[in-house]
């Protein structure tokens, strides 16, 4: 996966140069191939980390661990305040 990531970046990078050396029809279509597979390539890789992380949270969410407690602060229970005490909404 990763390696596909910079392999990808490699042949932009390749295919710009050569655009630059000499911008014709070819060279901006192999560009802009690259460019593409480059897209695909970044976006599989975020569907693989977001796969990832999603499954940690059926092995490590009932844990006491770090990333339980990580995913748990984000998810907040709204508080209001009203002279110096504070009341929960119900959930």
């Amino acid at each position: 996966m990763f390696d596909k990531v910079a392999v990808a970046e490699r042949q932009l990078k390749e295919a710009d140069e050569a655009y630059d050396q000499n911008p014709c029809d070819r060279t901006l279509v192999e560009r802009n191939r690259f460019s593409a597979e480059l897209v695909q390539v970044l976006a599989q890789e975020e569907t693989f980390w977001r796969q990832k992380a999603g499954i940690r949270w059926p092995k490590d969410g009932e844990q006491n661990t770090r990333y339980f407690h990580f995913l748990v602060q984000k998810v907040e229970i709204p508080r209001y305040h009203f002279s110096g005490s504070s009341v929960m909404e119900s959930i």
